[in-house]
């Protein structure tokens, strides 16, 4: 029993930092979209569900959409 909460406390912290990593850093997002594309769509769509006003996709986009033109 204590391994298995112990386990769970790790998983949950992870979470945390992960989901905080996210939320703050453009940069970080990128990364994940790169690597784990199936996991930012879960962060935009938590997001969107929870807020309908959310709209750090489509800011995300532009961004890396107006990056990617300057670097040509």
């Amino acid at each position: 029993m204590k391994v298995f909460l112990a386990a769970e406390i790790v998983a949950i912290a992870g979470s945390y930092f992960v989901w905080n990593r996210m939320n703050r850093s453009r940069s970080f997002r990128k990364t994940v979209l790169e690597k784990f594309p199936y996991i930012l769509e879960g962060y935009y769509s938590l997001g969107e569900k929870l807020d309908s006003t959310n709209n750090i996709r489509e800011l995300d986009s532009q961004f890396w959409d107006y990056e990617k033109k300057q670097s040509r």
